[in-house]
């Protein structure tokens, strides 16, 4: 049997990154198969430069016999054109679908998409593995747990099927492309409920509890990369640093003494929770004294309200003593944030960027840091908290229409206004000055760094000054063009600098 992978492209992205990343999904899923199938391809298009019109000609040419696409809410456009092609050309395939959306959403796709043959509902690796064994054997259907399908005009749902609960029974996940870096995940699962993402309704519809890998598994597979030429690994769940719960209570502490023994040549980026930096501060210099090159830390907002409205399990002092641990352990970071959201005031705005103002956020941010101008609103992503609020909050309902965002207070879309103008000219700076340079480090120039450092300190001051004059009650039309022109004129001198 012959069976491909496809990843469609997300539409969140308008241009290719030359840092895009393997699908891990797509890399378990075919590791898992390679051993049951007679050949087994993969298209990842976030990551190769490969169109529709390609991919349909290879399907039809290599005569597969199933069709794995993966399907989330930032690819669902592209994948459903993809499958509505692909089945108007030929039916001599089985069209399977698995990710986010297919486990939460497998009847809507089932009734409405008619190029859709099976949904998995799940973690997806077995599920596939029990289909392809039974439609190669004739086998029927309904004994395989999370599987999805439409018989006699209805859909048919087999029950679900638990988490893997030891994920280090997963093959290490097949790359599409050998290079110097590579994806690698340390967990599955997650133990928050932030009001903005999808992966804990995700997980709760198969009991998928927090899982990390031990921690051989995840160095052996370092190891592994490190043989074909891979020397940075980007880590891309944020459970490396989880440490609650005694079964990981001395995972991170293992973690540096396995690595250290292995004289691997490989450094390594990561996520993590403000509180969980707190918790491991201890072994924060042996983590850098293995690799550790950058933390994307998950601040998301310092204001106390806020934090509540996003449901984090964090506080401001927690988030401030992160950034300050990682500061004196000479480990740079990049801060994630969500600064506007539907009820966001000026003055608590303001209240943030003065505390990345206080502890100098900008001298021991990474080069791909985003400028605080840059980060995108809060945003209603389907089957989030968030967006169900919406749905319930009439005040708050037309906070997003058509790509637009529209806040409760007057004031606060005034001053998203000023930051967009503003943007527009910040993310032309990070594109064609820092861009082809991004992942790397002090390796790169120190003065690199130093020009970077300087650029996100100017942006922050611009976004204070206008939060300031807006405050004052300046005429934000009037505003705008003084305030542009002359910060951009102070980040020209900068970018101008020998």
């Amino acid at each position: 049997m012959n069976i491909c992978l496809i990843n469609p492209e997300s539409t969140l992205k308008k241009n290719k990154s030359n840092l895009a990343l393997d699908n891990l999904e797509v890399g378990y899923m075919a590791a898992v198969l390679n051993d049951y199938v007679d050949r087994i391809d993969i298209f990842d298009m976030d990551v190769s430069l490969i169109d529709f019109d390609t991919i349909i000609n290879v399907v039809l040419h290599n005569k597969y016999t199933i069709i794995g696409i993966f399907l989330y809410h930032y690819n669902h456009y592209n994948a459903v054109r993809l499958i509505n092609k692909l089945k108007k050309k030929s039916n001599d395939f089985h069209i399977v679908v698995g990710g986010y959306y297919p486990t939460l959403h497998y009847e809507e796709l089932l009734e409405n998409i008619d190029g859709i043959d099976y949904c998995i509902v799940g973690e997806p690796e077995f599920i596939m593995k029990d289909l392809i064994h039974s439609l190669d054997n004739n086998i029927p259907l309904n004994k395989i747990k999370g599987l999805a399908y439409i018989k006699n005009k209805e859909v048919i749902f087999n029950g679900r099927r638990g988490a893997i609960k030891d994920i280090d029974v997963l093959p290490f996940p097949i790359r599409v492309e050998n290079k110097n870096y590579a994806p690698m995940i340390v967990s599955r699962g997650c133990y928050e409920n932030c009001i903005f993402c999808v992966m804990r309704k995700f997980s709760s519809t198969f009991q998928g509890f927090l899982r990390k890998r031990s921690v051989t598994n995840v160095i052996d597979e370092m190891e592994y990369l490190s043989k074909f030429g891979v020397r940075k690994v980007y880590f891309v769940d944020n459970n490396l640093l989880f440490c609650q719960g005694g079964r990981y209570e001395h995972w991170v502490k293992i973690f540096c003494e396995e690595l250290k023994k292995r004289e691997l040549d490989i450094s390594y980026c990561s996520y993590a929770r403000p509180k969980d930096i707190i918790l491991q501060k201890e072994y924060l210099p042996s983590l850098k004294s293995t690799g550790l090159e950058k933390l994307n830390v998950e601040v998301q907002n310092f204001d106390p309200k806020t934090i509540r409205y996003y449901k984090k399990d964090t506080t401001l002092s927690e988030n401030v003593e992160a950034l300050q641990l990682l500061a004196e352990n000479n480990i740079l970071y990049s801060v994630l944030m969500i600064i506007f959201h539907p009820t966001v005031t000026i003055k608590e705005i303001l209240n943030n960027l003065l505390i990345f103002k206080e502890i100098q956020f900008y001298e021991k941010a990474h080069i791909t840091q985003t400028p605080l101008t840059c980060f995108p609103p809060l945003f209603p992503l389907r089957d989030t908290y968030f967006y169900d609020l919406l749905l319930k909050s009439p005040h708050q309902y037309s906070y997003y229409i058509n790509g637009d965002y529209f806040f409760c207070y007057n004031g606060v879309n005034d001053l998203y206004k000023i930051i967009i103008k503003w943007k527009a000219i910040i993310m032309n700076v990070e594109q064609t000055f820092f861009e082809n340079k991004k992942n790397t480090c002090i390796s790169n120039g120190e003065n690199l760094l130093n020009i970077k450092s300087k650029v996100l300190k100017l942006d922050l001051l611009f976004f204070i000054n206008a939060c300031e004059l807006m405050l004052k009650g300046e005429c934000p039309v009037q505003l705008q063009k003084r305030l542009i022109n002359k910060w951009n004129d102070k980040l020209q001198e900068i970018i101008n600098e020998k």
